[in-house]
């Protein structure tokens, strides 16, 4: 792990000796080893505060390879950490280039110091690893600590992280429950203690739980289509159609042949259509692999790596078959549609967790990964194509006001309350 090394300072950096009224200044920090959700929360919450908080410059700190792809909301921009890419639970190499694990944290811990001590933010907000990706983030925040003591420390968690006792237990060894206590002022859970309870789960001590507020969950903004104009974009007809998605990509393929072969049990007696979302981080050949099975079932299946309008999809498709991410399960329950959730099990039980009791809610049916195979998929999709019990979903008392509370929580850590907060855009957080 890394220790904090906090022997440089900038010299003359204080703007509040510089600037009477400085513009006030906001760093994110996501470590983005796998998949898109860390970045993708990050980004809309940077959206959201960006409309909410006209004067705001954000500066967000990431290893995700799939930055640039992302448009970034007024006044923000990002620092691009080398990427890494996860070997096992809590392993991680360099993911294109020749550094040792232990060089390439190194490297990465450097950067990000030296990004915050020259960017000096208001607050920072770090997105679910308490010390980053093997500590690396600890030398930054304790060196901010130092060198400026006026700024704010959130740590944003989503609502589920991993098997509550291996939760407890790694972070009691690795002493983050410390770590929390002694650098953070606030704890934001982007989630709702009724479906899943973090506090509880991984045993918040007495002094974290009183700094800790529940959001709800985070419901993107981002303009949706109509469904008739994603149809013709894709070419699909009035007919029922299955959407399929695994997030970024990088450990969907089984499911998504699956689904394939699911969708061809269906396809020619239910006269089935389907979008496959690969992702952007699939690896080639196993997207070549779809693209060839896809082919021969053309013209029931349309296969892409990326869709600029997912929630539109979503809201537009007949059944959503995914896998069970945190932006994932957000956007299918806000879309409303009927969806088929295959968590992934290794090597973390997060997706397992959140799918369970997001199913436990009837807001989604799950098929344990454990359960899957091409029949049970495709009877599961028929059951759902044609309405029978438990097969569509029931929203109510699920919170996707998350943004504005968020927003609220971080503007009122700003210098003068966010330098003039836009309140219509906070008001559905009270």
């Amino acid at each position: 792990m890394v220790t904090a090394n906090s022997t440089w300072k900038p010299a003359g950096i204080d703007r509040r000796v510089q600037q009477p009224a400085p513009a006030p200044r906001l760093m994110m920090y996501a470590h983005d080893t796998y998949g898109l959700g860390h970045l993708r929360r990050s980004l809309a919450i940077a959206g959201h505060l960006s409309r909410a908080i006209p004067s705001l410059s954000t500066l967000l700190v990431t290893g995700s390879p799939v930055a640039h792809a992302f448009e970034l909301p007024p006044r923000t921009d990002y620092v691009k950490l080398p990427s890494v890419v996860k070997t096992d639970d809590e392993q991680y190499r360099a993911r294109d280039i020749d550094l040792s694990p232990e060089s390439i944290i190194s490297l990465r811990a450097s950067l990000i110091e030296n990004v915050a001590l020259h960017y000096a933010p208001d607050v920072i907000l770090v997105d679910h690893s308490p010390i980053g990706m093997k500590g690396e983030a600890l030398p930054a925040l304790k060196a901010v600590r130092d060198a400026f003591p006026q700024t704010r420390l959130v740590l944003g968690l989503r609502d589920v992280l991993d098997e509550p006792a291996k939760v407890r237990r790694q972070w009691q060894m690795q002493g983050v429950y410390d770590q929390i206590e002694e650098l953070y002022d606030r704890i934001l859970i982007y989630g709702q203690p009724d479906i899943f309870n973090p506090v509880e789960a991984y045993a918040f001590p007495a002094t974290l739980a009183a700094r800790t507020q529940f959001t709800g969950y985070i419901q993107r903004e981002e303009p949706v289509h109509l469904a008739p104009e994603l149809r013709a974009e894709l070419g699909l007809d009035d007919g029922p159609f299955v959407l399929v998605t695994a997030g970024g990509g990088g450990d969907g393929v089984v499911l998504e042949e699956t689904s394939l072969e699911a969708i061809e049990l269906l396809g020619y007696q239910e006269k089935l259509q389907a979008v496959v979302v690969t992702g952007p981080l699939m690896d080639s050949a196993q997207r070549t692999r779809l693209e060839e099975r896809a082919r021969a079932l053309s013209p029931f299946v349309h296969l892409i790596p990326f869709h600029h309008d997912l929630p539109g999809l979503m809201r537009a498709a007949s059944v959503v078959v995914s896998m069970g991410g945190y932006n994932t399960l957000c956007e299918i329950v806000s879309a409303g549609s009927p969806a088929i959730v295959v968590p992934r099990a290794h090597p973390r039980l997060e997706q397992h967790i959140r799918a369970e009791a997001f199913a436990a809610r009837g807001l989604v049916q799950m098929l344990p990964a454990a359960e899957l195979s091409p029949s049970r998929l495709a009877v599961t999709i028929w059951r759902t194509l044609h309405n029978l019990p438990g097969s569509s979903p029931v929203s109510s008392g699920w919170e996707g006001n998350g943004l504005a509370r968020i927003s609220r929580e971080i503007a009122s850590l700003l210098p003068g309350h966010g330098h003039g907060v836009t309140r219509s855009l906070l008001s559905a957080a009270s």
